[in-house]
């Protein structure tokens, strides 16, 4: 798509043009259209009209109107309201007709431009190719807008940088590898994690959170990994850790950036589908997740 000085050229996209024409007879558009590329389709009927829209997408269609005509302007706003999303819409009227309201309304409702008979070609032109150029930038909008439910439940936002992290989670939801979410604090990330479990194949297993921050540090390895009956003194019954708890879900680790770093070699082990804890207890197969407000590459490099 090329800015030039007759409003955008789309070099490589035909130009098709829908010309609604059902008030007057004899009106024949300039050859010069045909010369600027625009491949024009007549139509008469409303009927014809809506199933031409419906078969191809003709980002400009030029109506030739009578405002007077009370089922003309209203078959017109029938068709503005079927291709609102994809047409940008121009109109013909007679000189007589250009100030009426009938047509400020038609003007209001979303046509674009209207021209007056007899037609001046290159104003004509001009406008349609600003015409297809907006319907070109629209369409390439609504191209980058994210498809109904594919925003987690629980967020609200449409910035780019959101709507890239909504797509990127779709893809790391199929994967089955560790995923560590970083952000401040309260900038949404188990919400992330919530959204990412709810997409994977794991869905109907459990989400089991775990905020490492206020476990206490002597009972970290007992609580991620739980222990065996004796496995010391006191062990009195067996205990299932959070990560044997996930079985075929996801467990969430919030904050894992105040972990005691003596752990990282357990988790690393959990990772690989087998811990070691106070006693052995198995761990069933569950992904991990991670979340801190750390920047962990400075943190490993100060350390």
């Amino acid at each position: 798509m090329v800015l030039s000085s007759r409003g955008w050229r789309l070099d490589r996209e035909p130009r098709y043009l829908l010309f609604w024409n059902s008030v007057r007879s004899g009106i024949q558009l300039p050859a010069q259209l045909r010369q600027a590329g625009w491949r024009v389709t007549p139509t008469e009927r409303l009927e014809d009209a809506r199933h031409l829209l419906a078969s191809r997408r003709y980002p400009v269609g030029l109506a030739c109107l009578n405002p007077g005509d009370t089922r003309s302007c209203r078959d017109f706003e029938q068709l503005l309201l079927d291709s609102q999303a994809t047409t940008e819409w121009l109109a013909l009227v007679e000189p007589d007709y250009a100030e009426s309201a009938s047509l400020c309304r038609l003007l209001a409702g979303g046509v674009f431009d209207f021209h007056t008979l007899p037609l001046d070609a290159a104003r004509l032109i001009d406008s349609l190719g600003h015409a297809a150029g907006l319907a070109a930038i629209r369409a390439r909008c609504r191209a980058e807008e994210l498809p109904p439910g594919s925003i987690p439940a629980g967020m609200v936002a449409n910035s780019p940088g959101m709507r890239q992290l909504f797509r990127q989670l779709d893809k790391i939801a199929q994967a089955e590898a560790p995923v560590l979410i970083t952000g401040e604090s309260g900038s949404g990330k188990e919400l992330t994690a919530q959204a990412i479990h709810q997409r994977s194949r794991r869905a109907d297993g459990p989400l089991v959170p775990v905020n490492c921050a206020s476990l206490p540090v002597n009972l970290v390895q007992t609580e991620l990994f739980g222990h065996e009956k004796g496995a010391f003194t006191g062990a009195v019954r067996r205990k299932t850790g959070r990560i044997e708890a996930a079985a075929g879900g996801t467990v969430f680790l919030d904050e894992i950036g105040d972990l005691p770093l003596e752990l990282q070699t357990s988790l690393l082990q959990a990772s690989c589908r087998k811990a070691r804890s106070t006693g052995w207890v198995a761990v069933s197969r569950c992904r991990l997740m991670c979340a801190s407000w750390r920047q962990r590459t400075r943190t490993w490099s100060r350390q």
